[in-house]
């Protein structure tokens, strides 16, 4: 198993940057799929997510629900959450890079 996830909402935001960056979508996402696990979402993560976003809102600004979502994959899997967005500023098990 491979040591990195990928929730799928982030398949959305990337497929936004390739056709914004001029970039080959099937390219990245097969460097995705052959380097980590695809992690799939239901009700009840949509759910959570609304709910965190909520919370966070409450101290932040434009803290999104794609962002919420993977939080809630992050607590689930016990994982680190490994990103460039600097919405994960400051918050716990995430590393920014």
């Amino acid at each position: 198993q491979n040591k990195f996830l990928t929730v799928e909402n982030c398949l959305a935001e990337i497929i936004v940057w390739c056709l914004r960056e001029k970039r080959k979508f099937d390219d990245i996402l097969n460097i995705i799929l052959s380097n980590s696990s695809l992690v799939l979402l239901d009700t009840e993560d949509w759910i959570k997510a609304g709910r965190i976003k909520f919370e966070i809102n409450k101290s932040r600004k434009y803290f999104g629900l794609m962002d919420a979502l993977l939080l809630v994959k992050q607590k689930e899997k016990s994982c680190k959450l490994v990103t460039a967005d600097n919405h994960f500023k400051d918050l716990k098990d995430a590393i920014i890079i």
